[in-house]
């Protein structure tokens, strides 16, 4: 998944809209995944004057949560990012990591949740290179 997200990144384009319902797994039982639903994606160098915020309510940062279902100006539009895609693939990675039972919970696991927790709380301090 994060590689997946660094691509269209480094391409120059952003997702906007990274949740589980746009993650699909290559076949039953393996470990590649697709970043799709590209239906929000955008290049900023690409982006109209004015843009109207949607997307996935839940995989949201606050910032962008507060601008949901309102037109903003591209500027403001474009700092959004990359901390809007960084906080809806930490949001994403938690889910998955959350499902099942926390008694039988590896170490690894609580640690990698405690670093997402990090992550979700201050998104502007990481990219999809950290």
């Amino acid at each position: 998944m994060c590689e997946g997200v660094k691509y269209l990144h480094d391409s120059g384009y952003y997702h906007y809209d990274i949740a589980p319902k746009n993650i699909f797994c290559l076949k039953s039982n393996s470990d590649v995944f697709i970043v799709g639903d590209l239906g929000l994606a955008s290049r900023h160098d690409k982006l109209p004057d004015e843009i109207f915020v949607v997307g996935s309510r839940d995989w949201m940062p606050q910032k962008a949560r507060d601008l949901l279902n309102t037109t903003i100006n591209k500027e403001d539009y474009k700092k959004l990012q990359p901390s809007w895609d960084v906080y809806g693939l930490a949001k994403t990675i938690e889910s998955v990591l959350t499902r099942g039972s926390k008694d039988k919970e590896p170490s690894w696991v609580r640690d990698i949740k405690l670093e997402l927790q990090n992550i979700l709380s201050n998104p502007e301090k990481y990219s999809v290179d950290s």
